[in-house]
């Protein structure tokens, strides 16, 4: 992506020199949330980034196990329960960080998010839950407004 569309701090000296010799880099940003489980209800979080943002990576931790009775999955999208940048992360039985497998329509999402700036983080579980707890983040270049 060019230097130009992003309002963040470029680091190295070359931002014009052919691709085999560019040694621009930038500075990433980081939104951060917490999950808790409510029962049988999904729980989402909104955050919203700069327009023009490239998403690096949306990593969960399950600091304390989803009991569900049959999974707890962990999403990002657009809008609530979406799938456009992660799905199917399973937070059910087993702390720790997971890391998502993104698909190339997600990673193609991610590389500029264009207008839509609505970034919406969701664990749905299917059946009760009586434990559960993750904390994430959202890892990014932010882009200019």
């Amino acid at each position: 992506m060019p230097a130009t569309n992003f309002t963040a701090l470029s680091l190295g000296t070359n931002p014009t020199a052919a691709s085999a010799d560019i040694d621009i880099g930038y500075s990433g940003a980081y939104q951060f949330g917490t999950i808790v489980q409510n029962s049988t209800t999904p729980v989402s979080v909104t955050h919203k980034l700069p327009k023009n943002s490239r998403i690096l990576a949306i990593v969960p931790n399950t600091t304390t196990a989803f009991d569900s009775v049959t999974s707890n999955t962990f999403t990002a999208g657009t809008t609530a329960g979406g799938t456009t940048y992660v799905s199917g992360v399973d937070l059910k039985a087993t702390a720790g960080r997971l890391s998502p497998v993104y698909t190339g329509a997600q990673l193609l999402a991610m590389e500029n998010i264009t207008t839509n700036t609505t970034v919406v983080v969701t664990s749905t579980p299917v059946g009760a839950t009586t434990a559960g707890r993750l904390s994430y983040w959202i890892h990014y270049i932010p882009g200019n407004n």
